[in-house]
């Protein structure tokens, strides 16, 4: 059997114990639901992690160094595939075109949100909380 193709790509960016979240405008510029992890869609041919960098650096004009990975998630009957990064670079600038707002969070935030509903793909909170799990 063929495994699934990793549709989008997503980082956790740390600094200072806080996570990185973004909230995304659709493409017929309305607000999609929720905060989500920062990244975007896989192209035809292209490799994951290549993926995550170019994400990076069309939404937030950065660029990260070691990429760890985190897992692959389901979500609306497709994969996911979180890394984690330290981000040391100020987010001065971002297209405001693709990106509505975005802020630096705990992750008892991401819990928060997660209750309520707040989380654009539901999987954000999982992935920090396996991302954690593996510092234990």
């Amino acid at each position: 059997m063929k495994k699934p193709a990793v549709r989008t790509v997503r980082c956790i960016l740390e600094r200072e114990g806080r996570f990185l979240l973004v909230v995304h405008r659709a493409a017929r510029g309305r607000k999609l639901r929720g905060w989500a992890l920062p990244g975007g869609r896989v192209e035809r041919g292209e490799e994951p992690e290549v993926a995550l960098r170019r994400e990076l650096r069309e939404e937030l004009k950065i660029r990260v160094g070691d990429l760890r990975r985190v897992g692959d998630y389901r979500y609306k009957g497709h994969v996911h595939r979180v890394f984690a990064a330290t981000c040391d670079e100020a987010l001065l600038k971002f297209p405001r075109a693709e990106i509505l707002k975005l802020g630096w969070h705990r992750g008892t935030d991401l819990d928060a949100f997660e209750a309520a509903g707040d989380l654009h793909a539901g999987f954000e909170a999982r992935a920090l909380r396996d991302l954690l799990a593996t510092r234990r």
